[in-house]
């Protein structure tokens, strides 16, 4: 083979190594994306602390000890035999879990954080210290919801199951859109139980006064005292008042005007129900597009700034719900009302209706027939339109020297018995009037 046919076929050799080399896989490293998958957690105690967030108190499927305490993507599982211990979650701690099952006592401390992202199931007590529940299902059919009296007690976005109960003087908050379909306020020893609401709160599920304590429980809005609140009793909401006093006083107070915690509006669009007990209604405004029911030997008295029993958002009257006064029940309008609140065939009225603040009757008739049922004066004011009793309705008056009927025209007259007292002013005319006294 001559030198130029061995250099031809070297050459040739090299170019297919080159193309040999310039096609084969080299293999390289890549660095992906950090993942971690849910896990769950399991309770040992292990670290003696009872602390929530100490990592040597829980484990992991393996039995292994955790790395970490439970966070947004572990579940946490917390079920001991033989002890029984109550789980810090410490004051100024920030918890976040996918899912928490208990069934050991927990205590949420000082403003504390506890957010879960799906469920809750209670089968001990969650006691709230100061704390802040947020986000998930919590059921607590199986336990038990406590609260001591730290104004920092509150559920953000929590959908309850199995009821809310607020004991002698405990207190919570409900913020965004936290649900429940029950909730107590329970006093017997002379407490006072508080539940406040977020401003615009919409109330879904059942309130209900209980107990024979002295104490006032009380529904409140969360304001500062350059704001207004707003809190309305939903369709499905119900306020029912089954608590008693021995002194006779109010048991249940929504609202509690002029003061930071007020509700400047109050609207039923669900049902006021007063079983036993006294109900005082304290807000600035009361719009009525419910039902009021007062039952045999009850009080409910509503009493306002101004505006009140009939006023609506944009300060025209609404009257399209309803009330009904039980025989020996007694409705108390202290505040300043309008007639069109008392509207015929909504106002069914078998005890008595007291007018202790001002009714505007102006360009009104106020009908007091039988199913209005007997009105007395106490120290207040009808003021225009006309006043017609049939029947038996009928408007009477007690001793207060501020009863007064101004620019009114009564007909079916006036009649003061023993000691009653009235004032008529300006064009207010009548029939007949009547001084009667027989006990001296």
């Amino acid at each position: 083979m001559n030198k130029s046919a061995s250099r031809r076929r070297h050459t040739g050799n090299n170019r297919r190594r080159a193309q040999f080399q310039s096609h084969r896989w080299i293999p390289r490293l890549e660095v992906l994306e950090g993942r971690r998958v849910l896990a769950t957690l399991t309770w040992t105690g292990g670290a003696g602390d009872n602390n929530f967030a100490t990592a040597a108190n829980w484990e992991d499927v393996a039995g292994m000890p955790a790395l970490s305490a439970p966070g947004p993507l572990d579940d946490a599982l917390i079920s001991l035999s033989g002890s029984n211990p109550v789980i810090q979650i410490a004051n100024n701690t920030d918890v976040s879990v996918n899912s928490l099952v208990t069934d050991e006592d927990l205590e949420f401390g000082d403003r504390s954080t506890f957010t879960v992202a799906t469920t809750a199931d209670i089968n001990a007590t969650a006691m709230l210290a100061g704390g802040e529940l947020i986000g998930g299902e919590w059921n607590v059919e199986d336990g038990e919801f406590a609260f001591n009296n730290d104004q920092d007690n509150r559920l953000t976005d929590v959908a309850v199951t199995g009821g809310i109960e607020l004991l002698e003087s405990s207190y919570v908050e409900l913020y965004g859109a936290t649900t429940f379909d029950t909730a107590t306020l329970n006093s017997v020893n002379g407490g006072q139980p508080r539940m406040r609401f977020e401003p615009g709160y919409i109330i879904g599920g059942t309130i209900t006064a209980e107990g024979s304590g002295s104490g006032v429980r009380r529904l409140q809005v969360d304001v500062m005292s350059d704001q207004s609140g707003t809190v309305t009793i939903g369709p499905t909401g119900s306020i029912v008042n089954n608590s008693t006093s021995s002194n006779g006083n109010r048991t249940l107070e929504l609202g509690d005007s002029g003061t930071i915690t007020g509700i400047s509006e109050l609207i039923n669009q669900g049902s006021i129900v007063a079983n036993v007990g006294r109900i005082h209604i304290r807000s600035d405004t009361f719009v009525n597009a419910g039902s009021i029911d007062i039952h045999p030997d009850t009080v409910l008295e509503m009493q306002s700034g101004t505006d009140f029993a009939a006023t609506s958002l944009d300060g025209t009257v609404t009257a399209t719900g309803s009330i009904d006064i039980a025989a020996s029940g007694t409705l108390i309008a202290a505040g300043t009302s309008a007639t069109e609140a008392f509207n015929p065939g909504s106002f069914t009225n078998s005890g008595l209706t007291v007018i202790s603040g001002a009714l505007d009757n102006s360009n009104s008739a106020l009908e007091l027939n039988s199913d209005a049922g007997i009105w007395r004066l106490a120290g207040g004011q009808i003021q225009g339109g006309t006043l017609n009793q049939t029947g038996d309705g009928r408007l009477t008056f007690d001793t207060n020297n501020a009863n007064r009927l101004t620019d009114i025209a009564v007909t079916g007259g006036i009649e003061l018995v023993e000691t009653s007292y009235v004032e008529l002013y300006g064009a207010t005319t009548f029939d007949t009037a009547t001084l009667n006294s027989v006990n001296g």
